[in-house]
């Protein structure tokens, strides 16, 4: 999974486009570097902004923007990575994104 310098994303879930980018997260799971602990944002309480999201530790408060194509494009390029897709509508398409055991 990516690690964006402040956090390592440990899991995230996405609605994708057709072309593969991610329109939208719905769910996140990250460590992070400063203090290491774990932090879970779900649909109701990720903050987002205009192509991104903002990665946030619920801990120390460490906090990060990141856009939503470098997320995908870290995540895309993964091999073993368990990745279930329901069509949930004509051009949007959600996965989960998980770390290999």
């Amino acid at each position: 999974m990516p690690d964006t310098g402040l956090f390592h994303v440990v899991a995230f879930d996405a609605e994708h486009r057709e072309d593969h980018s991610i329109s939208r997260v719905n769910a996140l799971t990250l460590r992070c570097h400063k203090c290491g602990k774990l932090t879970a944002w779900n649909a109701d309480t990720l903050q987002r902004l205009e192509g991104g999201t903002i990665l946030a530790c619920r801990h120390c408060q460490n906090r990060q923007a990141i856009s939503n194509a470098r997320l995908n494009e870290r995540a895309s390029g993964l091999h073993g990575n368990e990745r279930s897709a329901s069509s949930t509508s004509s051009d949007t398409r959600r996965l989960r994104h998980r770390p290999t055991p």
